[in-house]
């Protein structure tokens, strides 16, 4: 398909790229689904300038927020099961 649908903060998710954009008229692209071929084929729009600086710095930084948020879930899970295990043993 055209159109697939992924939660951000899916931790085997590390980077997302952009490959290409295309020109739509419909904000749901449900009606490419059953074609191919030269039938699927859209207008692709060139970046703008300002684009392009912004994917080149995206490049250098990678999406630490997705890596340091499973890190601190980790860590809070961990810390929940250490102050269980303490109340336990008094």
């Amino acid at each position: 398909g055209t159109e697939i649908i992924f939660p951000l903060y899916l931790p085997t998710i590390e980077k997302i790229e952009i490959l290409r954009h295309s020109k739509v008229r419909q904000a749901k692209l449900y009606y490419m689904r059953g074609r191919s071929g030269k039938r699927a084929k859209m207008k692709i729009q060139e970046l703008t300038l300002e684009e392009k600086a912004l994917k080149k710095k995206d490049q250098s930084s990678e999406i630490p927020f997705l890596k340091n948020d499973s890190n601190t879930k980790e860590n809070e899970a961990k810390e929940k099961v250490e102050k269980k295990e303490e109340t336990k043993s008094k």
